[in-house]
């Protein structure tokens, strides 16, 4: 990446050592981010080396608005809302969103963790594009488990089937259902 490239307001993110997560900002200048901190568990501003950490931060990317595949993924429902351009123009709201959130804590990975935290200054909706696509995938697990059912012999099958869909199936309505906003 090259640091001209990216504008005071603009979201950025860096991947992190785990297949399919990322840490997630507000790109402040002069090269500072706002971002949940991983080791405060707070929203803070920190420079872009600490923010990259472990990795380097010419690993920085910028995420484009723009671009509608960019968000797409297993719960499309859930991430349509970022097709569209989030406030293109109005990086002075952007800053000002991601400012009024500085020290606040109450991290939760489901509910209010760092890309949230991006996306709400970019858009104004809480929302997390990873952990609903892995809300997705754990759920696309569970159905197949249980067509793999199918080959087990009746009533044995219904059984394994009913445990699985028991032990599944409460946590992930509550992390669907569960409330999800800034930090107050």
């Amino acid at each position: 990446m090259v640091m001209g490239e990216m504008k005071r307001g603009d979201h950025i993110y860096v991947k992190t050592k785990i297949p399919r997560v990322s840490h997630h900002g507000i790109y402040c200048g002069n090269e500072y981010a706002i971002h949940f901190d991983g080791h405060t568990k707070s929203i803070a501003k920190s420079s872009l080396s600490d923010f990259a950490q472990p990795f380097d931060i010419s690993c920085i990317k910028i995420v484009d608005y723009r671009d509608p595949l960019r968000f797409l993924g297993v719960f499309k429902v859930f991430d349509g809302f970022l097709k569209s351009r989030a406030l293109p123009d109005d990086v002075n709201a952007v800053m000002e969103r991601a400012e009024s959130l500085l020290g606040k804590s109450q991290y939760d990975l489901g509910r209010r963790n760092c890309e949230h935290f991006a996306v709400w200054c970019k858009t104004k909706k809480w929302r997390s594009p990873q952990i609903n696509n892995a809300l997705g995938q754990f759920l696309r697990l569970v159905i197949q488990s249980s067509l793999a059912l199918a080959v087990i012999p009746w009533p044995t099958n219904l059984v394994i089937a009913l445990i699985v869909f028991f032990l599944s199936a409460p946590p992930l309505l509550s992390a669907l259902n569960r409330a999800s906003k800034p930090p107050s």
